[in-house]
Order: C-alpha cells, then structure tokens, then sequence
C-alpha cells in the first residue's frame, strides 16, 4: 500500500503563508506529528537570506527540535521554498539533508499557484510521496 501523509488544513495554510511571507527569499522550517499526519508547523528563520538557499544554526534547530518533543509529536519533515524553481530536491538540498528518517518538503512559487511536493531522501536520491488535505 501506497504511503500518504495527511496534512490539516491549517497547518497547509501556515506553510503556504510563510513561503509567500519570505519571498523573494527561501523559507523554511519544520513539520511534526504523528506517523503520517502533520499537525504542527514550526517556521525558522533562513539565516542566509538566499534566493536558493537556507541555512538555520544548529543550536536553533536543536531548540526546535526539543520543542517539537516536548509536545509529544515527532518531527516528520524539513520544510522550504523555492522561490523561481520547481518543487524538485536539487544537488544541494539532496547533499545537506541531514537524515533518510525525515522526509523533505519544497513548496514551489514559480507558478502563479504554488505547488507543494513532499519526498522521502535517502543515498540513492528521492521518492515523491504522496499527500491529501483531509475532507
């Protein structure tokens, strides 16, 4: 069976508004919940300011981290936009992805409708996964 995750409708809003909120720059952050279903979105700051880049301090994302745990959810994804290009990992997201246990969302602004793509990483590259708003 093919695997889903299931994102509210409030947290696809959320990750929506923050990308367009940082354009024309990346945005990013992270997502958490249980098993398939996201249900917090914890936004960072891209500390790079970059146009096809983001980079967030390790200090940072382990306080996130901690906070995400505290709340008893797991941390599913790492969230960020491209701001000109598709919803497609590049060589440079593929390389600096720090874990095949959490997955990797892009939200592309290329289109007038912005395109949200989530993929499972690992060493042999990445794997579109499927998602729904529930009904």
């Amino acid at each position: 069976m093919e695997e889903v995750i299931e994102i509210s409708n409030t947290i696809y809003q959320e990750i929506m508004e923050e990308g367009k909120k940082q354009l024309p720059y990346e945005a990013c952050g992270l997502i958490s919940g249980h098993y398939n279903k996201a249900q917090s979105f914890w936004p960072l700051v891209n500390e790079i300011r970059s146009r096809n880049k983001f980079f967030v301090s390790k200090k940072i994302v382990q306080q996130k981290i901690q906070d995400i745990l505290n709340t008893r959810e797991q941390l599913l994804a790492i969230f960020h936009t491209h701001p000109t290009t598709a919803a497609i990992p590049s060589s440079y997201d593929l390389r600096n992805h720090p874990d095949a246990n959490i997955d990797m969302v892009i939200v592309s602004y290329k289109f007038d409708s912005p395109q949200l793509k989530w993929y499972k990483i690992d060493q042999s590259g990445y794997k579109n996964i499927s998602w729904l708003l529930p009904s």
